[in-house]
């Protein structure tokens, strides 16, 4: 937030985030002069109905807004922006059969170099979330795993690459 006051946030399925994921990430950008760290927060879910208690929820944020997306669906169909956004939250995803085109159809919305943060209550296995993320493109796959034994979940942190930064040789520049 500090280093970068112009962040801009997506959260993917917030009408489902029991754990109020969002609402910590946004405490954690508000200082307690009430300036806020980030540009933007767009909350996402499948549907409308789903995004009334989050809006409750985080009613004292500002530049919070909420729109419906689809992340099984292509998201620039449904009037998303590519490559807009610098972190991406996903709470309460489970690792299964659909999560590949939904974790490809994230990607997208990333700017190089962007942070997808998984919230995995369902305690998938590491190596198969690293490789599922591997293989749509995330190239750190699980960057940086946290298990929370008290919420009974895993935190997982995966960077997009920054082809700025690497050379010819997919080497990265030191």
């Amino acid at each position: 937030g500090h280093v970068n006051p112009d962040l801009r946030i997506l959260q993917l399925s917030a009408g489902s985030d029991d754990r109020n994921a969002g609402q910590a990430v946004l405490k954690s950008l508000v200082g307690h002069n009430d300036i806020k760290r980030y540009r933007e927060y767009v909350a996402t879910d499948a549907s409308a109905e789903r995004l009334d208690s989050f809006r409750e929820t985080v009613s004292a944020f500002r530049d919070v807004r909420s729109s419906v997306l689809d992340i099984s669906q292509d998201p620039s169909e449904q009037g998303f922006q590519i490559g807009t956004y610098d972190m991406i939250l996903w709470s309460n995803v489970e690792h299964g059969p659909a999560t590949e085109q939904a974790l490809a159809n994230a990607k997208k919305l990333l700017h190089p170099g962007g942070h997808l943060i998984l919230v995995d209550r369902m305690n998938s296995s590491e190596l198969a979330w690293d490789q599922c993320l591997r293989r749509t493109g995330f190239d750190s796959g699980s960057k940086l795993v946290c298990r929370e034994a008290d919420l009974r979940s895993t935190i997982i942190l995966s960077t997009l690459s920054d082809p700025v930064s690497t050379t010819k040789s997919g080497n990265p520049v030191v």
